[in-house]
C-alpha cells in the first residue's frame, strides 16, 4: 500500500525525484549535516515569521494548528497557521493559509498558501511547491488561487 503524500515528499520532488518516489514508500533515510542545517534554518524563519504574524493579527484573526477542510475556511478566519489536509491519500501541512478577496465556493473569498522562506524572493523551486500546495487545496477552496504568496521572515502583501 502507497504512503501518503506528505510535505516532505512534495519538497523532494523539486530536486529529485527519486528521493520523491523513496519518500512516497516511506524510505526516510539518513540526513546529511547539510539537510540538518537546512531544516534548522527554516524553524529559525518559521518562529521568527509566526512571531511576525501574531503580532499583525488579533487572536480573534488567527488559527493555528487546524484540520483544514470547508467548514473550517468558510469561517474565514485572515489566517491560518500550520492547517493541516489529511486523507487517505494526503498529509500534508501548509505554513500558512492568507485569506483573498475572490468567489469561491467558500463565498467571497478564498486561501492562498504561504510559504516561509529565508530568500528575499521566491525561488523557483518554492513557487513551484507552492502551486502543488494550490492544486491540494483546490478540493477546500472550489478554485485555484490567482497568485501564489511567498514569505521572507514576513507576510508579503
Amino acid at each position: 500500500m502507497p504512503s501518503k503524500i506528505t510535505y516532505d515528499v512534495l519538497e523532494a520532488q523539486q530536486y529529485c525525484r527519486l528521493k520523491a518516489h523513496r519518500r512516497l514508500r516511506g524510505d526516510i533515510g539518513t540526513k546529511s549535516d547539510f539537510e540538518k542545517i537546512v531544516l534548522d534554518t527554516h524553524q529559525e524563519i518559521r518562529a521568527k515569521a509566526v512571531t511576525k504574524i501574531r503580532r499583525q493579527h488579533g487572536e480573534d484573526e488567527l488559527e493555528t494548528g487546524v484540520q483544514l477542510s470547508v467548514a473550517v475556511l468558510r469561517r474565514g478566519t485572515p489566517f491560518i497557521l500550520n492547517g493541516r489536509i489529511e486523507d487517505d491519500r494526503h498529509s500534508i501541512q501548509f505554513d500558512g493559509l492568507k485569506k483573498v478577496d475572490g468567489h469561491s465556493i467558500l463565498g467571497d473569498f478564498h486561501y492562498e498558501p504561504v510559504m516561509f522562506s529565508q530568500a528575499p524572493r521566491a525561488r523557483k523551486s518554492e513557487r513551484q511547491l507552492l502551486a502543488m500546495f494550490a492544486i491540494c487545496c483546490r478540493v477546500f477552496k472550489g478554485r485555484f488561487p490567482l497568485v501564489v504568496s511567498s514569505t521572507s521572515d514576513a507576510i508579503a502583501p
